[in-house]
């Protein structure tokens, strides 16, 4: 009723990452009234994609984590209203992205909030956020300032030092959108994101410009199993700082501070293409009712653009 432990111990033969021996999806929760904390190497997929999105997917390996996550999605009544309800639930979590990188033991917030705007909306807003590792600073000060988003020099009077070393920390926001839809009495998913990018050069330029990803989705009967499909697009090429007047990239997941990025062992936490690239997929996703699944995709990308 109130606790739940899950291990999944595991063995890969030679892993990018020389971690052959793993833990991961593993963890401890417990609840306390409506919320569940928890403590472990989690997954999370923060966007409605079904192949990949620019936030945070599978792509990378699962952190270790410390996260509060509301239990489940009792509606929030609007005021003056009679029944307009709107469900929502919370995740929050605070990871540490490792040592095999140029600041070892940088930490990661992240925060999600998923609501029910209508019955067939639904609204998510996410926001993540790299800060303190080792000799950089840690304290509460510098997290409210990553919390309130005062964390690029130049912002509300923030000052980052001579070099711009003090600078808090390097985030990401954005928010999604899905909406269901009737036609011809069949049900058509339509799915936004928008993901924007903070670390620009420039003092008055705080982020840049919002990348997209979206889709559209349905399900069909093939020889009587059901079968979603879907065609997705996905943009992560992204011009910053003095770049954007002669088109120069690399810069989304990137940090002039935090140099390996918005990546965990390797691998980008967000986009399965990494940054400066762009995809049109189509795909088809099926579980049999004998409990045997399948997925199948045709993908076109342009990478490092």
């Amino acid at each position: 009723d109130r606790w739940a432990l899950k291990l999944k111990p595991s063995w890969v033969a030679d892993p990018d990452d020389d971690e052959q021996y793993r833990l991961d999806e593993s963890y401890l929760a417990g609840t306390l009234g409506n919320w569940v904390m928890s403590v472990g190497l989690q997954d999370h997929w923060w966007a409605p994609g079904w192949d990949t999105n620019l936030a945070l997917s599978s792509n990378a390996r699962p952190m270790p984590a410390l996260a509060l996550t509301r239990r489940d999605s009792h509606p929030f009544r609007l005021p003056f209203t009679t029944d307009y309800q709107i469900p929502w639930t919370v995740t929050t979590f605070m990871a540490d992205m490792g040592t095999n990188r140029t600041i070892e033991n940088t930490l990661l917030w992240g925060f999600r909030l998923d609501f029910k705007a209508h019955p067939r909306l639904e609204v998510g807003v996410t926001r993540l956020a790299q800060w303190a590792g080792d000799g950089r600073p840690s304290g509460f000060d510098t997290f409210w300032d990553v919390l309130i988003g005062r964390d690029n020099c130049g912002n509300a009077g923030l000052d980052c030092g001579v070099d711009g070393s003090e600078e808090p920390g390097n985030q990401q926001a954005g928010f999604d959108l899905r909406l269901s839809l009737p036609v011809a009495g069949h049900e058509f998913g339509l799915y936004f994101q928008s993901f924007a990018e903070d670390g620009s050069d420039s003092s008055t330029d705080f982020t840049t410009k919002a990348q997209p990803s979206g889709g559209i989705d349905t399900t069909v009967s093939l020889f009587d199993t059901p079968v979603l499909m879907y065609v997705e697009y996905t943009d992560s090429l992204a011009y910053c700082g003095s770049g954007r007047s002669v088109g120069i990239g690399n810069c989304y997941y990137e940090h002039h501070i935090y140099n390996t990025g918005m990546r965990y062992e390797g691998r980008a936490i967000g986009n399965l293409y990494d940054n400066d690239a762009t995809s049109i997929v189509f795909g088809m996703i099926s579980q049999t009712y004998n409990d045997v699944s399948w997925q199948w995709s045709l993908r076109y990308a342009e990478l490092n653009s």
